[in-house]
């Protein structure tokens, strides 16, 4: 017997080949004016080629580090500051996405990102929009309320709705271009 549960996604799933080149589209509809991308930099040239097209993209951050550290979040937090965005874009794998979460989570707050981790700041109550566009397969990151975050060596998975997506474009012709390491 299988016992009942409930399952809410508030995450819109934008599904299907070329939809990456839809994300002007999907700002619009979320009423965004301003935001910035958080990149992989295996797609960094299809960000930069994207913002030519999208005049939403104000700017473009890809200094995500594997098993990506605080110092990446507050450095696109401050990146989304001074650009006045209303909206973050993660494109990338599991690393990207999350410190595209969290930098959307503190953008609009006033303390440094070790507060927020630590636990000793709640978040902000106004956080930024989330759009997610995952070019790997297995983290889930882009519609999960999960960040996994490193302050030094230590590592942390924090589980908050400040980290919700608005939206996630999931793009499989996008993902399969990405190298397999």
């Amino acid at each position: 017997m299988v016992d009942p549960f409930l399952y809410s996604q508030p995450v819109k799933i934008y599904f299907g080949p070329g939809k990456f080149e839809a994300l002007g589209e999907v700002l619009r509809d979320l009423g965004s004016k301003s935001c910035i991308v958080v990149a992989d930099r295996f797609v960094e040239d299809k960000a930069e080629a994207l913002r030519k097209s999208v005049p939403e993209i104000k700017a473009i951050f890809t200094g995500v580090e594997p098993n990506p550290q605080l110092g990446g979040a507050e450095k696109a937090a401050e990146l989304a500051r001074e650009f006045h965005a209303d909206t973050v874009v993660g494109v990338g794998g599991g690393s990207v996405l999350d410190t595209a979460k969290f930098a959307a989570a503190i953008a609009c707050g006033t303390e440094r990102a070790v507060r927020y981790y630590s636990g000793e700041t709640p978040f902000p109550a106004e956080r930024l929009r989330i759009v997610t566009v995952p070019t790997t397969a297995g983290t889930g990151s882009e519609v999960t309320q999960v960040s996994v975050m490193n302050n030094g060596p230590e590592k942390k998975t924090i589980n908050n709705p400040v980290f919700m997506a608005s939206a996630a474009i999931v793009d499989p012709v996008h993902s399969s271009t990405v190298p397999p390491y």
